[in-house]
């Protein structure tokens, strides 16, 4: 054999080499990336649902309230997780010899909801304890916690009053509103983002528009011939769906882990 054909010999086994071990790479980047044992950022989708709304005090002090969920998106797993402060307590008695109850540490936690698309069931746990998850019926579950009603968004008596050149954006006018909590002005936002999360403020819009309805404004003029305090102010509520970066996605490992030891049980 000639150097140059033993040369071009190598240099296709050297190929065929090469081609093996970039075949072995791709199958092996495809498994991890099914894998919840190696989750990154980028496999994981979180989104924030923002919650702003008027509200007031026992005193009569108009104040706007703010509230946040949370919603993380991975392969058919849905992860809610919903924020709450965990309070603790100590009883001491004082020098009277009655027993009074100290607040003595407060922490920010989440209760967390977790299920796979297509299933009945879902599981509720404390923060990322998972160990402790009950199970409940998906719909009955989420529907306790994130119910809106859809007739405060849209309604048949709703006018068209403006729109944005592509349709992103529209005004509506309530001609005819139901009671003193329905409404004067809705400002509705659309956005091929977050098109195929399950979450929605109306399934019946992002079908109809063929896009998902991110942000919703309804604004309400004072009335000033209530009696209600709350109703002589004018208001403004917001619910609008945002993404957020993942720092930390290895959190959320074991509890996509685990869930399937949980539905077999």
């Amino acid at each position: 054999m000639s150097l140059i054909a033993g040369i071009h010999l190598s240099n296709k086994r050297l190929i065929i080499a090469e081609f093996i071990i970039l075949i072995f790479s791709a199958i092996i980047s495809c498994v991890d990336k099914g894998n919840p044992n190696k989750l990154s950022s980028s496999d994981l989708l979180e989104v924030k649902l923002v919650l702003s709304y008027p509200s007031v005090t026992q005193e009569n002090k108009f104040f706007i309230a703010r509230d946040s969920q949370y919603m993380i998106y991975y392969q058919d797993f849905t992860l809610y997780r919903f924020p709450y402060k965990k309070t603790f307590t100590s009883n001491t008695a004082n020098p009277n010899g009655k027993v009074e109850s100290k607040i003595t540490n407060m922490e920010n936690r989440f209760q967390c909801f977790l299920y796979k698309k297509g299933g009945k069931f879902g599981y509720a746990f404390d923060s990322l304890n998972i160990t402790d998850a009950k199970r409940y019926k998906i719909d009955s579950f989420l529907m306790d916690r994130l119910s809106i009603d859809e007739n405060m968004i849209s309604n048949s008596s709703d006018s068209l009053i403006s729109k944005n050149p592509d349709k992103s954006e529209e005004t509506y006018l309530r001609k005819k509103k139901i009671n003193q909590w329905d409404a004067d002005t809705i400002k509705l936002v659309y956005s091929h983002q977050f098109k195929n999360i399950d979450f929605s403020f109306s399934k019946i819009i992002d079908s109809v528009k063929g896009k998902k309805l991110i942000k919703v404004t309804l604004i309400s003029k004072s009335n000033s011939k209530s009696e209600d305090y709350y109703f002589r102010q004018n208001r403004e509520v917001i619910m609008e769906l945002t993404s957020i970066p993942i720092v930390n996605p290895s959190i959320y490992s074991e509890i996509f882990k685990k869930y399937n030891k949980l539905d077999k049980n």
